[in-house]
């Protein structure tokens, strides 16, 4: 399967209005029921599956590809010495960070969104960005470089649904979110890209949400 960047350009569009409707979908729910922490786990977590992975497996399998292979959810032994060097860099480097703030260097306490954050939400994420898009941008003839650029900003496209509907553009904060998002997508991409493997990225992004601010 090979789409044109235009191509693979118009189907995230597709998605992020569909992104947007599942949003839409939530604040109309939040007025007739109330969403316990699990519950809105679930909501999410099936939103993603619908609107992110479904169509993108469908189109893979439409085109008699694999969807495990063409993912690369693959775990070798490259994959895991990539994951896990770059996970002990980011995890040193973001505690480090904390600790120059005063922040509190503890673990939080489990929690059904925590195991969003640090399960459902880097697997999803990861699958869809550099297991399905970086892979296409790979495909439609984008150098590794610029493929990571582009699918970085098609990441950091993917929040902005989010941070529109929870008011995070009028915080401050959002000045500090918007190049961390962009350069973190780069980092994962480049694990991906360097070990061959999207679980690879994954593991990072998790523990990046573990150890982040």
């Amino acid at each position: 399967m090979t789409l044109s960047r235009s191509a693979l350009l118009v189907h995230f569009a597709a998605l992020l209005a569909a992104w947007v409707a599942a949003w839409l979908l939530k604040r109309g729910l939040d007025r007739v029921v109330s969403f316990s922490p699990f519950g809105a786990v679930l909501f999410w977590t099936a939103m993603k599956l619908v609107v992110w992975i479904a169509p993108c497996v469908a189109l893979l399998v439409r085109a008699g590809r694999r969807p495990v292979s063409y993912l690369r959810l693959v775990l070798d032994r490259r994959a895991i010495a990539w994951a896990g060097g770059v996970s002990l860099v980011l995890a040193a480097a973001n505690l480090a960070v904390r600790r120059a703030e005063g922040e509190p260097l503890g673990f939080p306490e489990w929690s059904a969104p925590l195991a969003s954050v640090l399960v459902v939400t880097p697997v999803l994420e990861e699958v869809l960005m550099r297991g399905y898009f970086l892979r296409a941008f790979e495909d439609a003839g984008a150098a590794r470089f610029r493929a990571n650029l582009a699918v970085s900003l098609l990441f950091l496209g993917l929040h902005v649904p989010g941070w529109a509907f929870t008011g995070a553009f009028s915080s401050p904060d959002i000045l500090r979110h918007v190049p961390t998002i962009f350069v973190l997508g780069l980092l994962f991409g480049f694990v991906r890209q360097r070990s061959g493997s999207t679980l690879a990225a994954v593991v990072v992004h998790s523990v990046n949400n573990l150890f982040g601010r």
